[in-house]
This record gives structure tokens, sequence and C-alpha cells, in this order.
């Protein structure tokens, strides 16, 4: 459901946590963008804030649009 919302651009803004561990190819997936033929299709973002919360990053993005 995340996906359409970015998809749809109904997104003002996302908020991520990033841990410094890996959890392998079978963990489960926030958000599942379309397969790209190519970059110009990509979902673009820009960092409003970057802070680290305990041995933690928290990143708050906004979208940029899509392509170049």
């Amino acid at each position: 459901m995340a996906s359409s919302f970015v998809a749809a651009g109904l997104v003002d803004e996302l908020v991520l946590y990033l841990a410094p561990s890996l959890l392998g190819d079978r963990a489960r997936r926030m958000i599942e963008p379309p397969l790209l033929e190519d970059l110009g299709a990509r979902w673009r973002f820009e960092f409003r804030d970057v802070r680290r919360v305990g041995p933690d990053l928290r990143l708050t993005l906004a979208p940029s649009g899509r392509g170049g």
C-alpha cells in the first residue's frame, strides 16, 4: 500500500530509520517500487533532515520528482 501512495504522489515526506545491521534478502520491504526499465523512472527524494538516534540514523526525505 505504501508503494501506491508514493507512486500516486500522495507522500509529503518519508521518515526512515537506518540501523547498522543487515537483515538479508528475505527481510520484509517497506515499499515495493516498480522494476526500472531506465533510471529516468526512479523515485527521487531529497534529504530534509538527518540525525542520529542512538546507534541508528533517522532520515527525513521529501519527494523531488521522478527521473533525471
